[in-house]
């Protein structure tokens, strides 16, 4: 969790601040702050210095509330300018004003400047908490990335879609991440304009300092099965998600991870379930098979390529959806269980004889498009609850076993180490 959420008080009496910021915070403001308190304060004394705080102090604010008269302008003067900052634009802002004053004119300022509402004066500690306790805290996002334009085209998004963004280069993003208090973390996996930048290593530096927010690692499958990956499960990226993409996607996949569902107005692109992995530490890398083995579904049959030597156990989640098998020429419907990279394993009655070929038809959790397969049986579990078999992938077309290698990648919440042998075996295949 992170640590809270960040009010802004602007008067220009300097004990109003610290009144109601004390009382917002309920410590004196020497006080050290608490690990994952609710709430922490500014206070800023003047129109300018709430501005430069706002647009250089690098901290978004959930509320601001502004007194009604300051050293150099009005309070609604400074509204009016924050409702034109992008960093401001959305944040709940309350105005001071005396008990009893002209309510009309407080009316007209609600709707004008879209208030949250008004903070009568003088105001109890009480009164202050329970006016901001209702404040939701805004969603921080940290986009590392060395391609600035790609930064920033992803700042935007998330910030239309209700987060507040913050762009940071690699050698900045442990510094920002202390400093800006983000829930989610989404970072680029690799860039040619900086060969240093590595996103797996960020997420492992990121997530040794603080658990606490959510890493998203992004780009292509290529650059993933070839760059090192994360062998504790703590400091394993929470999600990936393969280039190239829509902005919104990116944005969907991060609200989800921390419980905003998918916000914005665009189409919401099918997202696999959140399955919690199991609590393994060692696990092999999810790799493709040789190009030999992969083919366009419904193609005649060709000669297989020579099948590679024994290969690693791959981590197999759970899918349960259902397919169509078809054998010398009769179909059959059944109910998957769980699906790796290599195969597939599903409850049908009768079950085919072992070594025998089938094709398979079924579409992922998420994906519109039907996957078209053929495996061979290798295994037949008669005495599982329910029965069923083991069938391992001999043909499939290279786009749908990406999609299935990104189900699997996502289910398990794993970068993998493609140089690691220490996982156990998996059941066949």
């Amino acid at each position: 969790m992170s640590s809270g959420r960040q009010a802004l008080f602007v008067a220009g009496d300097r004990g109003v601040t610290r009144t109601h910021a004390e009382a917002l915070v309920q410590r004196s403001l020497e006080a050290p702050r608490e690990r994952g308190a609710e709430w922490s304060a500014s206070r800023a004394h003047s129109a300018l210095e709430a501005l430069t705080l706002i647009r250089h102090g690098g901290r978004p604010f959930d509320v601001i509330v502004v007194a009604p008269h300051l050293p150099d302008g009005s309070g609604l003067e400074l509204i009016a300018a924050l409702r034109k900052e992008e960093a401001t634009h959305d944040v709940p802002l309350f105005l001071m004003t005396e008990r009893g004053h002209d309510l009309h004119s407080r009316r007209i300022a609600a709707a004008r400047h879209r208030l949250a509402g008004f903070i009568e004066l003088p105001v109890s500690d009480d009164t202050m908490r329970r006016t901001l306790d209702g404040v939701t805290r805004r969603r921080r996002v940290l986009v590392v990335d060395p391609d600035a334009d790609t930064a920033d085209l992803h700042a935007r998004a998330f910030l239309r879609s209700g987060f507040v963004p913050e762009v940071a280069h690699t050698r900045d993003a442990l510094e920002a991440r202390r400093r800006f208090d983000p829930d989610v973390v989404v970072t680029a996996l690799e860039r040619d304009q900086d060969p240093h930048h590595d996103g797996l290593d960020l997420c492992a530096r990121l997530k040794r300092k603080d658990p606490a927010p959510k890493v998203v690692v992004y780009g292509p499958y290529a650059a993933l099965l070839r760059r090192r990956g994360i062998e504790a499960n703590r400091e394993r990226a929470d999600d990936f998600v393969r280039g190239p993409f829509d902005e919104q996607l990116l944005v969907e996949r991060a609200a989800a991870l921390v419980g905003m569902g998918a916000p914005g107005s665009g189409p919401q692109a099918p997202t696999a379930p959140q399955v919690e992995a199991p609590p393994e530490t060692g696990i092999s890398v999810v790799e493709l098979p040789p190009a030999g083995l992969v083919r366009s579904p419904r193609r005649a049959p060709v000669a297989p390529a020579p099948r590679p030597g024994p290969r690693r156990g791959s981590r197999r989640v759970p899918c349960d959806v259902t397919l169509t098998v078809e054998r010398d020429g009769r179909q059959f419907r059944a109910e998957t269980l769980d699906i790796s990279p290599g195969g597939m394993f599903f409850a049908i009655h009768p079950p085919p004889p072992l070594g025998s070929t089938v094709e398979m038809d079924f579409s992922l959790p998420g994906r519109a498009a039907p996957v078209t397969s053929e495996g061979r049986v290798k295994w037949i579990a008669r005495e599982a609850k329910p029965a069923g078999v083991g069938v391992e992938f001999s043909r499939i077309a290279r786009a749908d076993l990406e999609d299935i290698v990104d189900y699997v990648n996502r289910l398990a919440r794993v970068v993998y180490d493609p140089d690691d042998d220490s996982s156990p075996p998996g059941r066949a295949p």
